[in-house]
């Protein structure tokens, strides 16, 4: 059952604390759900990773639906004026019963904000990864997803989709199989434990060298 509408002030408090934070313009924003909540250590970790070449400002807040990211779009966004967005959308709008062309109207229209905003503005698309605790049923549904992203990117100047799936496996052949992942996963089997994202600013580092 489609949980709609969504309460577009459920996280207030997190936004009020964002807000609250000093603008950084002409940075790499990373912008979506959990993935970059929980990521605290963002900017120091990939300053590490890049020898201080990616300097980015998360502006990620919890279980952020695409219309939500979208309601605050002039509050996290806009302030900081980036150079280049990451973004993390999907997995939470298919969650709570949005169908994957809906969830993906609505991240459209965040993209085409940003672009109109401001020309030239690289944007990076990530995948909504597979994870250990993916349920059978909306596996199809993240696939489905990602199709429209990976499309989009293709067919848009400027624009990059990174399955970033592989970062979570052992093996590259076991991709897609939701068997044999890292030991990254927190016991929900969803977010990452803190070490993790260590490595994940090094695989980014690698990723954003081929593309900003």
């Amino acid at each position: 059952m489609k949980e709609y509408p969504v309460d577009l002030h459920r996280f207030q408090r997190s936004i009020d604390q964002l807000t609250a934070k000093p603008a950084e313009p002409g940075n790499i924003l990373l912008y979506g759900s959990s993935f970059f909540t929980n990521w605290v250590n963002a900017k120091e970790q990939m300053l590490a990773a890049s020898d201080g070449k990616y300097h980015v400002v998360n502006r990620g807040f919890g279980g952020a639906t695409a219309d939500e990211l979208m309601y605050y779009y002039h509050k996290l966004v806009t302030p900081n004026a980036p150079s280049a967005i990451i973004t993390r959308i999907g997995a939470n709008d298919i969650h709570r019963g949005f169908t994957p062309a809906e969830a993906w109207d609505m991240t459209w229209r965040l993209l085409e904000f940003a672009r109109a905003d401001y020309p030239g503005i690289k944007l990076i698309l990530f995948s909504v990864f597979d994870f250990r605790s993916a349920t059978l049923e909306r596996r199809p549904l993240y696939a489905e997803f990602n199709a429209f992203q990976k499309e989009y990117a293709e067919q848009t100047e400027n624009v990059w989709y990174i399955d970033i799936s592989e970062f979570f496996y052992e093996n590259p052949e076991n991709v897609g199989t939701f068997e044999g992942f890292r030991d990254v996963f927190r016991p929900d089997g969803l977010h990452l434990l803190e070490p993790a994202y260590v490595e994940f600013a090094a695989y980014l580092t690698k990723k954003l060298d081929g593309i900003l």
